[in-house]
């Protein structure tokens, strides 16, 4: 078996390389980035992957590169036209012979008055509209944006953040994605099913608290406005309407949303073990906080 992953080098792709490449035994993997450069230096030490040029925003080149693969997983930058980006590069794949997908999607699809949940409605529906078998694996918030607040708890010891400070809420660790997306496409009875992939509930208190242990010494979440946070993520280069997306998600933690609160377990239906607790992600990368 052939596997595709397309947009290799993001942190979702990369993933799913790394797990996918670590079944055993492991499948012919061909990992498709804008930067063949950046991919091969990631992939150097897996003997099974392939790497080749590509991505969803060329979908004619993509056709190409997908001849003789047999699975793709397909995944998109995350543009404002993400949801015709995705269709097309499935359309791509259904033209180059590939017989299944597995596509990345967010737990929000349906929520058609959020950003995000409209784009992956529109993504969803015009996949499936092309008769492949396809699965969709649909991730909340991503738990390693935690590591992006390093700076504030080295210069401030502070996480900062809209949402309260107790409000319970799950999400899930790239790494995860990537098993999940491995059991996906390698797996049996997986075509036609939808899986929301998430982590124990957790809350931002707990996260300073696993944070501060990490870092050694104390660390406390600091709630901010909704337009402080817009500002600091217009500050870090989001455009505004992914700022507004974000803060969507946000709101809808906030307001106990079942989306981010449910018991689903997907993820352990799917790949047959727990995913990542919050507590296990910051502990494995304590360093970025040390």
């Amino acid at each position: 078996m052939s596997i595709a992953v397309v947009g290799s080098t993001g942190a979702v792709g990369c993933a799913a390389v790394k797990a996918l490449a670590a079944l055993t035994p492991p499948p012919q993997i061909l990992a498709i980035a804008r930067s063949t450069e950046k991919a091969s230096a990631a992939f150097a030490d897996l003997p099974t992957v392939t790497v080749a040029e590509g991505s969803a925003t060329d979908s004619r080149n993509l056709r190409k590169t997908l001849a003789g693969v047999s699975v793709a997983f397909l995944n998109a930058p995350p543009t404002e036209d993400r949801a015709e980006l995705i269709i097309n590069a499935a359309a791509a794949a259904k033209a180059a012979g590939v017989t299944r997908l597995v596509v990345l999607s967010v737990a929000t699809t349906g929520y058609v008055r959020t950003c995000f949940g409209k784009q992956f409605l529109k993504a969803e529906a015009g996949v499936s509209s092309l008769g492949l078998p396809v699965t969709y694996i649909r991730c909340p918030l991503f738990l390693d944006n935690i590591l992006g607040q390093a700076g504030s708890v080295a210069s401030d010891g502070a996480l900062y953040g809209p949402v309260k400070p107790d409000v319970p809420w799950r999400g899930v660790a790239t790494a995860d994605v990537g098993l999940a997306i491995a059991a996906a496409a390698t797996g049996d009875g997986h075509e036609g099913k939808t899986y929301k992939v998430m982590s124990p509930a957790t809350t931002w208190n707990d996260i300073a608290a696993a944070v501060g242990a990490a870092a050694g010494k104390d660390v406390s979440y600091v709630q901010v406005s909704y337009d402080a946070a817009t500002e600091a993520m217009l500050g870090m280069g989001f455009p505004a309407w992914q700022a507004e997306g974000v803060n969507e998600l946000n709101h809808l933690i906030d307001s106990g949303d079942p989306v981010f609160v449910g018991d689903d377990d997907d993820f352990s239906v799917l790949t047959g073990g727990p995913p990542r607790t919050m507590e296990a992600f910051v502990k494995e990368n304590a360093e970025v906080f040390a």
